[in-house]
């Protein structure tokens, strides 16, 4: 677990905003409440929206699965390098899913001056595709997994090895249940932290460019704590890439596994 959360600690040193006018997306920038889910189940659609203007910004976002609107959002981005959670919620249906976001309208509202439309030259998020599958049996398997599981039954004529078979699934089962509950907790927990993260990125961002612009005296130790939180912000990032995919958590793991294993292999051979 230690080897993992180290790993967890590995993709966003990137420069995470990806904006026009300083506003705009963050990257990474739409995830989902759960990462596996089946038809029927209410999920919530997140994106993140950046604030890097010296004013207050008030907006719409689309959100929309294969091109048909889902829901429009209204939000307020406060000045200073902020950022602001955005979301809808959406019933999934089976199929072949796309989910996406769409910065719809953007303005900027000074506390003394004019309003004024800002114009997005990327307002599209990332995409999310993904096939949703039911689960009409309610047992937590998709049903084309039932059906694959089922047809392996049905060949199955000797009573040994049909009871071996299904408690090796019970176990596979209970195994990743644990670790899909786990996935579903650890995602959303690592994207609050990384969003906080990146708040104060940009808070000291703000704070070196008005001393700079005020001549006064840059405090090296904050560019060191700024890349410092930039590393820690990447780490985050791998965490959340790792974490949001099941099938990529097993082979992380599978890999670290082989290494331990290998290296534990060669040290008692050079032992013996």
């Amino acid at each position: 677990m230690i080897i993992m959360r180290k790993l967890i600690f590995l993709l966003l040193l990137i420069p995470i905003f990806a904006l026009a006018q300083n506003v705009g997306f963050v990257r990474n920038n739409i995830w989902l409440s759960k990462p596996e889910f089946f038809a029927g189940e209410k999920i919530r659609i997140y994106t993140a929206i950046f604030n890097g203007t010296g004013d207050d910004i008030v907006g719409r976002v689309g959100f929309y699965n294969n091109s048909q609107l889902i829901d429009e959002v209204s939000f307020t981005a406060t000045s200073g390098g902020r950022l602001q959670e955005v979301w809808a919620d959406w019933t999934a249906v089976k199929g072949n899913q796309s989910l996406s976001a769409k910065i719809l309208y953007l303005e900027r509202v000074p506390i003394n001056g004019i309003s004024e439309v800002l114009k997005i030259s990327d307002a599209d998020s990332e995409v999310i595709v993904k096939y949703v599958d039911s689960d009409t049996d309610k047992d937590g398997i998709g049903d084309l997994e039932d059906e694959v599981d089922d047809f392996k039954q049905v060949e199955k004529d000797n009573g040994l090895v049909e009871s071996s078979v299904n408690t090796t699934k019970k176990v596979v089962k209970g195994v990743d249940t644990s670790v899909t509950g786990f996935l579903e907790t650890a995602n959303p927990l690592l994207r609050e932290k990384k969003i906080e993260i990146d708040e104060e990125i940009a808070q000291l961002r703000q704070e070196s460019l008005e001393k700079k612009n005020g001549d006064i005296p840059v405090d090296p130790t904050s560019a060191v704590k700024r890349i410092l939180k930039q590393i820690y912000s990447f780490i985050l990032g791998l965490a959340i890439y790792v974490t949001g995919n099941r099938v990529l958590f097993y082979l992380v793991i599978l890999t670290l596994m082989a290494i331990i294993f290998r290296k534990l292999y060669r040290r008692l051979s050079n032992h013996g």
